[in-house]
């Protein structure tokens, strides 16, 4: 739900989002969708695995493309997982607990 209302697709129950300094919860729906095609992607998880690969590397392998690509054009990617393999992977990580920011 976290990055459902960062990207505008949902609105949260009260105060207000940003994103790169423009506030997502004032948005217009073309306002958001305008954001959503120059700043911010969403990778929808399917099970499209690759036959070649072991389980570890087909989890591992969209965070190194996200982190390829981030790094390349100097941008930030946030990735919602509870998946180990790929939190080691991440140049920082934030923990939620009861909808509260601890790390």
């Amino acid at each position: 739900m976290l990055l459902s209302i960062i990207g505008g697709l949902e609105r949260p129950p009260g105060g207000r989002v940003e994103v790169d300094g423009e506030e997502v919860t004032a948005m217009s729906p073309d306002g958001v969708a305008r954001m959503l095609r120059e700043r911010v992607a969403f990778i929808f998880q399917s099970f499209g695995l690759l036959p070649v690969l072991s389980a570890a590397e087909n989890v591992g392998l969209p965070m190194r493309l996200i982190r390829s690509i981030a790094h390349g054009e100097g941008i930030t990617a946030i990735v919602a997982t509870h998946d180990n393999a790929l939190i080691e992977l991440a140049d920082r990580v934030l923990e939620l607990k009861d909808g509260k920011l601890v790390s």
